[in-house]
């Protein structure tokens, strides 16, 4: 069960682009902090409002993690990620990277994460809708368990 909500804990951030992609970020017309250009915004809300008019996209990204050694020395990581969505209920996002190599799949019925570099997979049933599935998701565990819940808002 640990390794269910360490390999969650792992995917957050395809599944975190994934609300931010579906939810059309509703938090934006809230007060930004002062230096947040006018202009950025303006494209972010038009580029957010056009992926939540789409009933189905595929969107592609690119992450890089930097570490620094104690040398100085500087490590790269790469972590190319790819989503798509059929809407109302399909979804399937993919990250193969230098760090980690998982999968998100949603079918309507069920919600699978899945890690072949671990040979570890978790799933559950999920409700019909895609949105109702990242809210589902988003929920913290049942009491009985300590770990985080799958998405962190």
């Amino acid at each position: 069960m640990i390794h269910l909500y360490c390999f969650a804990k792992r995917i957050v951030s395809v599944v975190a682009l994934v609300v931010l992609v579906l939810s059309g970020w509703p938090q934006l017309g809230h007060t930004q902090p002062a230096g947040i250009d006018p202009q950025a915004e303006k494209l972010l809300r038009r580029m957010s409002d056009y992926l939540a008019s789409r009933q189905q996209f595929t969107l592609k990204a690119e992450s890089t993690l930097e570490a620094v050694l104690t040398s100085g020395q500087k490590l790269q990581y790469d972590s190319p990620a790819t989503l798509s969505v059929s809407r109302p209920n399909k979804l399937h996002a993919h990250r193969k990277g230098d760090l980690a190599n998982q999968e998100f799949f949603y079918d309507g019925k069920t919600l699978t994460l899945y890690n072949p570099r671990e040979n570890l997979y978790a799933t559950t049933a999920a409700p019909a809708t895609l949105d109702e599935t990242l809210d589902f998701a988003s929920r913290p565990p049942p009491s009985c368990c300590t770990r985080t819940p799958l998405i962190k808002c």
